[in-house]
């Protein structure tokens, strides 16, 4: 008896000891996609810079020349459509790169709410440490 006690003793540990190994993984994968999610959007934003920058120079030179101003107009309102397409695309290409699993985990839809999570996650960044408090009804 006793030691078909022991042997329930040892399996119930053994148990307990796989669940919680497999919550704590969880728990980091959980963490991980939500750091890799705010470095994407981090990265999207830097390159979104770098083409806002090269967009002004590009104007900046079409109205030096002898651009009409309705030439420049036309090819102003054709940047801002091309940066609205490349944050369309951008996001949808991020949530579209995961697992369907993983969705309802995104913590984002759009453009405006990714910016929403990068912001109250800036710290990230600099100190390693996600917000916990963000959650999906901000």
């Amino acid at each position: 008896m006793q030691a078909l006690m022991m042997f329930l003793v040892f399996v119930l540990g053994y148990l307990t000891c796989r669940v919680a190994h497999y919550l704590l993984a969880g728990r980091q994968v959980t963490a991980m996609l939500g750091i890799g999610h705010l470095y994407s959007l981090y990265l999207l934003t830097r390159a979104l810079e770098s083409y806002e920058h090269s967009r002004q120079l590009f104007l900046k030179d079409l109205k030096k020349g002898d651009m009409s101003q309705e030439n420049v107009s036309i090819y102003e309102r054709h940047l801002e459509e091309e940066i609205e397409r490349f944050k369309t695309k951008s996001i949808h290409s991020l949530l579209g790169s995961q697992p369907e699993m993983f969705h309802h985990m995104a913590p984002y839809k759009d453009w405006k709410s990714g910016m929403l999570f990068l912001e109250e996650n800036k710290g990230l960044i600099t100190t390693g440490y996600l917000n916990p408090e963000v959650s999906d009804d901000d």
